[in-house]
């Protein structure tokens, strides 16, 4: 959860930490779960790249007493009515060991809320998050059952059209979508795919005429790029740290020249 000042302005980071949730994007799911009805009947849900952990907190909430897993390749503080998985998703060692927690069954609905780190190069930015999005939408499709739903996050680009076209191999139903709590100003929006079909992985192409794909808005709330104003006596805690974080070298090589 960032902390410059533009991020603690924002709504939905202060809704976050005031109702306990890890990250502001939970009103991302929680949006699209208000308009779209993802967990209605889920028993076995699968958060691809969860950390910190804010969508399966959600998904906890709201599926008590099924099976949640979350995978991410980091270290992530528990969940209650959680498994955290800390695997690849490229690797079949995390397909066997999903497996093994559904006690080989497979999965209702799988969620990708994971990004690259953002250059600022918006046609480098969106075709790594293609990449990521495909490798999301590779192990999906091998721990899914025939029915079964996919939400996952792209960058609006020229690539959207040929996603959403891929998708359709694979799911009957298919559009793009733009929660409330993501911001305006920001390419990022979330590829809605219900109604799974066929299993087998096919190359991603980008050639042939397809046509251009629009974004439906979904749920209802604030609008994040509103200035909200800040009081410092307010200020909350995160509620999960970053376990080992990638950055925390450099930060005490920093911290050792002051």
């Amino acid at each position: 959860m960032g902390i410059n000042s533009k991020d603690k302005r924002d709504i939905y980071y202060k809704l976050s930490k005031k109702n306990g949730y890890r990250a502001r994007s939970v009103y991302k799911l929680i949006h699209i779960d208000e308009d779209y009805k993802i967990l209605e009947g889920c028993e076995r849900v699968v958060d691809l790249c969860g950390a910190p952990g804010g969508w399966s907190q959600y998904l906890a909430s709201r599926l008590p007493g099924q099976k949640i897993i979350s995978v991410d390749i980091q270290d992530m503080e528990p969940i209650n009515g959680v498994t955290c998985l800390k695997e690849d998703i490229t690797t079949k060692k995390c397909v066997d060991s999903i497996f093994n927690i559904f006690q080989d069954l497979p999965a209702q609905l799988v969620l990708f809320d994971g990004a690259p780190d953002v250059t600022g190069i918006h046609e480098l930015d969106e075709y790594l998050q293609v990449q990521l999005v495909l490798t999301a939408l590779c192990i999906t499709l091998k721990i899914s059952e025939i029915g079964g739903k996919f939400t996952g996050k792209i960058f609006r680009g020229k690539y959207t059209k040929y996603l959403v076209n891929h998708f359709k191999k694979f799911y009957r139903e298919v559009s793009v979508v733009k929660p409330r709590a993501s911001r305006s100003s920001s390419i990022e929006c979330f590829i809605l795919a219900q109604d799974l079909y066929n299993k087998k992985d096919e190359i991603f192409q980008c050639d042939g005429l397809i046509e251009d794909v629009g974004v439906t808005v979904c749920g209802n709330g604030p609008d994040p790029d509103l200035t909200q104003k800040t009081n410092k006596e307010e200020a909350l805690k995160p509620k999960a740290k970053p376990i080992k974080p990638a950055y925390s070298k450099a930060i005490n090589t920093r911290r050792s020249k002051n």
